[in-house]
């Protein structure tokens, strides 16, 4: 049987978290002060899944949301609460998602993320060209 854990993002994680996005995107792009601020989900120490945020200017924009599709949603919901508190912690006011896919709206919703309108402070207008995209939020 598997040992799950969540916790903050540690820098001993770096390897891990690494190996594990490269499944899924090219790691060369991957901006390791966005993964410093990482919730983390660990199966016998490899990393199964993670989620973290850009601040900008009190608003934690979620920028890497991955986990593997076995992941147990309980562990995928104390990672964003996990999310939640060292965002608030590091003076996040909100959380804003961009939500493309009905599956990640529903599972924001159940997080307690609301639709909002999008705004331009954000930084991310080629995000919003997707079509059926929305911008979700939850106040911290």
């Amino acid at each position: 049987m598997a040992n799950y854990a969540v916790r903050k993002y540690q820098e001993t994680d770096m390897q891990a978290v690494l190996a594990f996005m490269s499944k899924v995107t090219d790691i060369s792009g991957v901006n390791l002060d966005i993964v410093k601020n990482a919730s983390i989900v660990l199966e016998d120490e490899r990393v199964a899944g993670m989620v973290s945020y850009e601040n900008i200017a009190g608003i934690g924009v979620i920028r890497y949301f991955i986990y593997n599709h076995y992941s147990l949603p309980d562990l995928l919901v104390n990672m964003f609460f996990g999310l939640y508190s060292e965002a608030k912690k590091a003076g996040v006011n909100r959380l804003v998602a961009m939500v493309a896919n009905p599956h990640a709206y529903q599972l924001f919703e159940l997080l307690g993320f609301s639709e909002v309108a999008y705004s331009e402070e954000l930084h991310v207008s080629h995000l919003m060209e997707a079509e059926n995209s929305a911008v979700m939020s939850i106040n911290l």
